[in-house]
């Protein structure tokens, strides 16, 4: 790693930067088989890896295929991360929707659950949450049991702030997806429940299948379920659509 990078970055009272604090958190709680990393393909995913390659530590780089990740990120992933295992659910976001899940909602994040988090079983998981994200990631430790999955996840860059992020990015020289120079201030899943409004008209402007694709499942599961509680609750499908688009955010925690 360049010396001008751990120059630049803040020191601690010892004299640590958090490049230091990071590649010490990698080696000591490295695993005798390797972590399993979780990669998105968004900034701090890039330099989790980054990381770990200058740490020298051994992982295997999984990137859980969400069937909602807008395409210039998977082309991506699949572009400058060819390493990376892409590990595609059961059923997609789509089919879910149209068997009766619903729509998620910034409460309800099913979909988290059944597409995003359901890798690494039975290891150590590397992860690139960053406490800055949300008041709730701000909670978290840099090594958290997982409460629902018998897995424990790690987190090396839990405390770097998104300019740090940036800093480290543009100091090695490390690829990224092109979205966020499109003004993408986050690469989660299309149509997000924390998706901001801007985001979501970008989604219906430049990949109007997505939406599409998310509205017919919507009436699949209109015509399919109709004791589902979302037939209480709106007129129609299309309206059911409409409030799951026009949701307002009450947090700030990004997918990357």
């Amino acid at each position: 790693m360049s010396s001008a990078v751990l120059a630049r970055m803040d020191a601690d009272l010892f004299g640590a930067t958090p490049v230091d604090l990071s590649l010490a958190i990698l080696r000591e709680y490295e695993p005798p088989e390797g972590y399993w990393g979780a990669f998105s393909g968004g900034k701090d995913s890039v330099v989790l890896k980054r990381l770990v390659e200058l740490a020298g530590v051994r992982c295997d780089w999984h990137y859980q295929v969400t069937t909602l990740d807008p395409p210039p990120l998977m082309e991506f992933i699949r572009d400058q991360h060819p390493d990376v295992a892409w590990e595609k659910p059961h059923k997609s976001f789509y089919r879910l929707v149209k068997e009766g899940r619903g729509l998620p909602s910034r409460v309800a994040r099913w979909c988290c659950q059944e597409l995003k988090e359901v890798g690494g079983v039975g290891r150590l998981v590397l992860t690139g949450v960053r406490a800055a994200e949300s008041k709730r990631r701000a909670g978290y430790g840099v090594v958290t049991p997982c409460l629902r999955m018998n897995k424990t996840l790690v987190a090396p860059i839990l405390r770097w702030s998104t300019a740090q992020v940036w800093e480290f990015i543009r100091a090695e020289g490390l690829p990224y997806c092109r979205l966020y120079d499109e003004g993408w201030a986050r690469l989660g899943c299309c149509l997000c429940p924390f998706s901001s409004a801007q985001d979501k008209a970008r989604v219906f402007a430049s990949w109007p299948r997505i939406p599409a694709r998310i509205l017919e499942a919507c009436r699949v599961s209109w015509e399919e379920h109709p004791m589902h509680p979302a037939r209480k609750l709106y007129q129609s499908p299309e309206e059911w659509f409409a409030w799951y688009v026009s949701g307002t955010r009450t947090d700030t925690e990004p997918e990357e």
